[in-house]
């Protein structure tokens, strides 16, 4: 579901008073415009600071809201908690989504440290009984170095 969409299904604003950067355009009340001519500043062209949600559209890859309300400044870093599974596929790791959306891309059979469990592999291998006994690891498993030995009873 890309951004936009999610932004237009949750907004709590009319869309009139948003711009398509998601600022708001609201225009200040007949006090602020008072206070703002008597301290000789200009009204700004977007609020800036009223009550309603900050509409702003988050990073590429982001899929929540800011926390702030209607803010001037660029918005905060999200912090939000997102869940990744490792590689091994037995933990969920949980870190914050600016983290995430930090991580440069693994390219060129580069592992990516931040999804690495401290589980043991499990999975099975096809040619054999035995489990990889390798620590949680990207692409596949390492051959198995157990040898099954065969007992027989004289």
């Amino acid at each position: 579901e890309d951004f936009e969409s999610m932004l237009l299904e949750d907004a709590e604003v009319d869309a009139a008073k948003v711009e398509p950067d998601g600022a708001c355009v609201q225009e200040p009340d007949a006090e602020r415009e008072k206070d703002a001519a008597a301290s000789g500043i200009l009204p700004a062209t977007d609020c800036g600071e009223c009550d309603l949600p900050c509409m702003r559209p988050r990073p590429p890859g982001c899929k929540h809201k800011c926390s702030w309300p209607c803010h001037f400044e660029a918005c905060p870093p999200c912090f939000d908690p997102v869940q990744v599974r490792c590689f091994c596929e037995q933990t969920l790791l949980t870190y914050a989504c600016c983290e995430v959306l930090s991580w440069p891309p693994c390219e060129d059979g580069t592992e990516n440290p931040f999804l690495r469990c401290d589980q043991y592999c499990h999975k099975s291998f096809p040619s054999c009984p035995h489990m990889c006994s390798a620590k949680c690891h990207s692409g596949p498993c390492p051959p198995c170095s157990r040898q099954d030995v065969n007992v027989r009873c004289s």
